[in-house]
């Protein structure tokens, strides 16, 4: 979570600017956090379908079953790690656990991101060409967040009976122990799904940044990102230079991205490229295949 005073400047309109929108532990944050999904989900759906060629075929991909093992641990200890950060030192220290800070916090729900949520649908739908006037996250940035926090609670909650097994079988019923699998697994599954059509649609598949965007690279938007989608966090910054604040200089990353932009573009690109084949090839071989077995 950012703090709502961390504004930092504008710059030319369609370029980077120094508005620095996360900073580098926040990005290190989410580097760890989606590495530690990607892992979670490779390592995990071979052990959830089984059944499968394909999980197979992804276990001999990293060594065997052992070492599938091995490498989902590594993703669990990665996951749990960044949140454990995040909840002590972005929420618990950086707040103070004020519940009066903690409300005012920019990333949390207010009767406001509903208001825009329906502005947005009725924008979606032609039936008013206003865009609502959004704040500096947006209702959908919200949920991302916020369902990413509870995924994780729920992921964590129910993977580290799985992961340390001999210390909880003392401490909890063997009827729950049992049915945690089921629990972990199709809650990842939701996980996984959201991840990898809304989050994705937000910040890969959308035409505006397709295909994808590197703020999670370099923490910065450009003027026109700022403009549509947080015009009430840009007419704060105008404000203060209106007051003749200093703005600090612009960050040099910022200015020599162009070249690894478009590097980063074509991996994107066939990244994004791959995860589809991979998935027309999951469901090819689930409901095609194994379904025409039974004919």
């Amino acid at each position: 979570m950012t703090d709502a005073t961390d504004i930092q400047g504008v710059g030319e309109k369609g370029a980077f600017f120094p508005y620095r929108r996360w900073t580098t532990i926040q990005r290190l944050e989410h580097i760890i956090l989606f590495s530690s999904v990607l892992i979670l989900v490779y390592t995990g759906f071979p052990l959830k379908y089984a059944h499968t060629s394909w999980a197979q075929t992804l276990v001999n991909s990293v060594g065997g079953w052992a070492w599938r093992a091995t490498w989902h641990r590594v993703g669990a200890y990665m996951m749990i790690g960044v949140g454990a950060y995040h909840v002590i030192f972005d929420i618990a220290i950086a707040q103070g656990l004020s519940p009066k800070k903690i409300w005012n916090h920019p990333m949390m729900l207010k009767p406001k991101d509903a208001l825009d949520f329906i502005q947005m649908w009725k924008y979606n739908l032609h039936i008013s060409d206003k865009f609502p006037k959004m704040e500096r996250y947006t209702w959908f940035e919200k949920f991302d967040y916020w369902g990413a926090f509870w995924g994780l609670v729920i992921v964590i909650g129910s993977g580290l009976p799985l992961l340390f097994k001999e210390f909880f079988v003392n401490w909890l019923p063997p009827r729950f122990l049992s049915i945690l699998p089921i629990f972990h697994g199709d809650e990842a599954t939701l996980a996984a799904a959201f991840l990898f059509t809304i989050h994705w649609y937000n910040v890969h598949y959308n035409f505006e940044v397709f295909p994808g965007t590197l703020r999670w690279l370099h923490g910065h938007c450009t003027v026109h990102e700022m403009e549509k989608y947080h015009p009430l966090e840009l007419e704060r910054i105008k404000e203060q230079m209106a007051k003749g604040e200093e703005m600090p200089p612009k960050n040099e990353l910022v200015e020599t991205l162009s070249p690894l932009q478009r590097i980063l573009d074509s991996l994107n690109s066939l990244y994004l490229l791959g995860v589809l084949v991979f998935l027309m090839w999951v469901v090819f071989d689930i409901y095609f295949i194994k379904l025409a077995a039974h004919l």
